[in-house]
C-alpha cells in the first residue's frame, strides 16, 4: 500500500504509503511486505489512481518497477508500478500517484503509457460510486475523512506545510477540480499548414515582423482546439441527437432543428424525436463567425462576401500572448471557406 504524508497549503500535501505486492496477481496470493511513499495535496483523488510511477533511473525504486501496487482504502484495489522518465526523482518522494481522471498532466501520462482513466467525482463536487464507501461526500470533507481513516489505520506518514497555486473559479473564487469530459474540438493540424503557408510564401505579413517567430512556434506545435463551453449563452453546437440512441454514434449535425428533424426522419421514421446539444461555441470561435454572419455566406456570390471576403487586416492586443487568437481568427477568416 502507499503510506501517505498530508502537506498543508491552503490545500494539505499528504505523504501516504502504498502497500506493495510481490507474486501472483491474485490479491489473497499477494505477499505483503513493503510500502511506498507519495506525497499529494489531493488525497481524495487517490480513488481514481491507476499506476505509481518512478523515475526508470531512480536507484531506490529500481526492484519496485514491475510490480503491483495496493491502493489504500479501496478494499484491494491493485495497480501497476511503472517507469517514465517524466518523474522528477528529486521532487516530493520520487513516487508518483497517476490519477488521469483529476490532473492534466497524469491524463496525458495515462494517454502516452495506455493506462486507464477513472472519474471519481461528480459535477457537484462530490465523490461518486468509484470512491466506494466515501461516495457522496463532497470533495473537502472526504479529504478530511479520508486522511483520518488514513491515521487509523497506520498509512498516513505525516502533515507539512506546502505552498502551491490552486485555480480558482473567477466569478465564484471556487477551487477549480480538473475533470475529464467529453467536449467538440477542431482538428487544427490542416489548418495550421496552411497558415503557416500563407506566411512563408508571403501571402500573409506579420506585423512588426518580430511576432513571426512566435506564430510559426504557436503553430508549429498546434494542438487541437477545444471549442465546446457548458455556459448558459452563446451560439449552440449545431449538433442534434436522436432520443433512446446512444450519443456518441447517433448523432445529426445541421443549420436548423427542421433540417436535423429531416434528417433523422429518413433515418428513423416520422416519429423520431430529437434534441440538441445543450454546449455553446467557445467565445473566439464564435467572434470569428463575424464575415460569414455580416457579410452573405454561406452564399458567396453575395456583394459583400465576393468584396470583403477574405479579409485584409486583422489588428490585435500586442502581447505574446495573444498570438493565438489572432493565429484562430486567421483560421477562420482566411482558409475555413474554400476559395477560387
Amino acid at each position: 500500500m502507499y503510506k501517505p504524508i498530508l502537506i498543508l497549503t491552503s490545500q494539505a500535501l499528504c505523504l501516504f504509503s502504498l502497500l506493495l505486492g510481490f507474486g501472483a496477481v491474485a490479491y489473497k496470493r499477494l505477499i505483503l511486505s513493503d510500502f511506498l511513499t507519495i506525497a499529494t495535496t489531493r488525497p481524495e483523488t487517490l480513488f481514481g489512481d491507476t499506476a505509481i510511477a518512478v523515475n526508470p533511473q531512480d536507484e531506490r525504486y529500481a526492484k519496485y518497477i514491475g510490480k503491483q501496487a495496493i491502493v489504500p482504502l479501496t478494499f484491494g484495489r491493485h495497480v501497476p508500478i511503472i517507469s517514465d522518465k517524466y518523474v522528477d526523482k528529486d521532487f516530493g518522494t520520487g513516487v508518483l500517484k497517476i490519477s488521469p481522471g483529476h490532473d492534466h498532466n497524469d491524463y496525458l501520462l495515462a494517454r502516452k503509457l495506455g493506462l486507464p482513466i477513472l472519474n471519481v467525482m461528480n459535477k457537484d463536487g462530490t465523490l461518486n460510486e468509484v470512491a466506494g464507501l466515501y461516495a457522496g461526500l463532497d470533495r473537502f470533507e472526504a479529504r478530511k475523512k479520508l486522511w483520518s481513516d488514513l491515521e487509523e489505520t497506520g498509512l498516513a506518514v505525516k502533515k507539512e506545510t506546502h505552498t502551491s497555486r490552486v485555480p480558482r473559479s473567477q466569478r465564484g473564487g471556487e477551487i477549480i477540480e480538473p475533470l475529464v469530459s467529453k467536449q467538440w474540438f477542431v482538428t487544427m493540424e490542416p489548418l495550421a499548414e496552411r497558415a503557416l503557408e500563407a506566411v512563408s510564401n508571403g501571402e500573409l505579413n506579420i506585423v512588426p515582423e518580430r511576432f513571426e517567430k512566435i506564430y510559426k512556434h504557436w503553430l508549429s506545435n498546434i494542438k487541437d482546439w477545444c471549442i465546446s463551453r457548458q455556459l448558459w449563452w452563446g451560439h449552440r453546437i449545431p449538433v442534434w441527437y436522436v432520443s433512446g440512441k446512444d450519443c456518441e454514434e447517433e448523432y445529426i449535425v445541421a443549420r436548423s432543428h427542421r433540417e436535423a428533424l429531416t434528417k433523422a426522419q429518413e433515418k428513423y421514421g416520422k416519429n423520431v424525436e430529437i434534441y440538441q446539444d445543450p454546449d455553446v461555441l467557445d467565445t473566439w470561435f464564435s467572434s470569428s463567425l463575424w464575415p460569414f454572419s455580416t457579410l452573405g455566406w454561406p452564399d458567396e456570390s453575395a456583394e459583400d462576401f465576393k468584396r470583403f471576403y477574405p479579409t485584409s487586416v486583422l489588428e490585435t492586443g500586442i502581447r505574446d500572448a495573444d498570438i493565438n487568437i489572432p493565429s484562430r481568427l486567421n483560421f477562420i477568416l482566411n482558409y475555413l471557406v474554400p476559395r477560387n
